[in-house]
């Protein structure tokens, strides 16, 4: 879809676009988020208002997955418009956010930034932003998948959030920094959880799992979006996860793929209550660990990698066992780096 843009008397919108980013995006742990330049400085049927055109570039050049309007730049955003380009600043992340595209420069119909290449599978998306009026505004961003296996999963790769900032009377034009999706891998990993050997409530007490609950497992790796991996009980108690089955062309995760040496992936089991349990039926509930002694109420302990384990194949027939551990930082989830 294209966006127009339109010239306000002999004036454009001039424009910087920077992405902005969300509170610590919930990599999930939990999980948990882009116009056209003128040659003028302000709007007039804004009151003088500045703006500056901020633009974001993500390179899927190595595996060709994405299409358009898959990927959204999220951060702090709110009342994106496609058919005026502009958006406002939000801390709380509200949106709704600008889509990426491989369709062009914004001057020339499309949504990219000035130079941008058509079908080069490098995606693009450009914002006018107001300017403060003094002082400067700082922006968070990242990257979220809007596809239906995904739903908005944050597949921003990068620690931290990206930041850029809009300065008092700078219209100039703010190219944020993007993304490069590294070339797919090709090994596998499979990833077990023995519910016989879960670790212990916050009280103490063994924890069980109710006949009927569905035990589900998110990864980094595919944005963060439950798959499912058993329905308790199974016949040994022990719950499975083989990624080959999950990403790739054709499969859930079609945006996601293998692995290679040295790369790292986060992941969290979670436990769907059987609908016979009532409203607490309808969410998943991270598997964490108990909460630290003395913690105040409503305080939960890091996902756990208790009871699990990982092992890794380059041909689907030879498993190799490796390390789980948990992040030493951050969300501190249970997390796997293939050798």
């Amino acid at each position: 879809m294209k966006r127009p843009f339109q010239l306000i008397g002999a004036l454009a919108f001039a424009g910087a676009f920077v992405g902005c980013g969300s509170n610590t995006p919930v990599s999930d742990g939990g999980v948990t988020d882009g116009g056209k330049t003128d040659s003028g400085t302000t709007d007039a049927g804004d009151s003088g208002t500045q703006y500056a055109l901020a633009t974001i570039e993500v390179d899927d050049s190595l595996n060709k997955v994405y299409a358009d309007g898959d990927l959204e730049w999220k951060g702090s955003f709110k009342n994106y418009d496609d058919k005026t380009g502009r958006a406002e600043f939000d801390e709380r992340w509200r949106g709704p956010f600008a889509k990426l595209y491989d369709d062009g420069p914004s001057t020339a119909g499309g949504h990219e930034k000035a130079g941008a290449v058509k079908g080069d599978n490098k995606f693009g998306a450009t914002v006018l932003l107001a300017v403060p009026a003094a002082g400067t505004q700082n922006y968070e961003y990242g990257l979220q998948d809007s596809s239906a296996f995904y739903n908005n999963g944050w597949v921003w790769l990068a620690s931290g959030n990206g930041i850029f900032t809009l300065t008092a009377g700078s219209t100039a034009t703010v190219n944020a920094t993007g993304q490069t999706f590294p070339q797919f891998g090709t090994i596998d990993l499979r990833i077990h959880l023995d519910s016989a050997k879960l670790g212990a409530m916050s009280d103490g007490s063994a924890r069980m799992l109710a006949v009927g609950t569905n035990v589900q497992l998110k990864s980094s790796l595919w944005g963060w979006a439950y798959v499912d991996a058993g329905t308790v009980p199974s016949s040994d108690s022990t719950y499975t996860v083989v990624f080959s089955n999950i990403v790739g062309t054709g499969k859930a995760a079609n945006h996601s793929g293998l692995l290679k040496s040295g790369q790292a992936v986060q992941f969290v089991w979670g436990f769907k209550p059987p609908s016979t349990l009532g409203d607490a039926g309808t969410e998943t509930q991270e598997y964490r660990n108990a909460a630290p002694p003395g913690a105040d109420a409503g305080v939960v302990g890091s996902p756990s990698a208790v009871g699990v384990t990982a092992e890794w194949s380059t041909d689907g027939g030879t498993w190799t066992t490796v390390g789980v551990m948990n992040q030493p930082s951050g969300d501190q989830n249970p997390l796997v780096t293939i050798p």
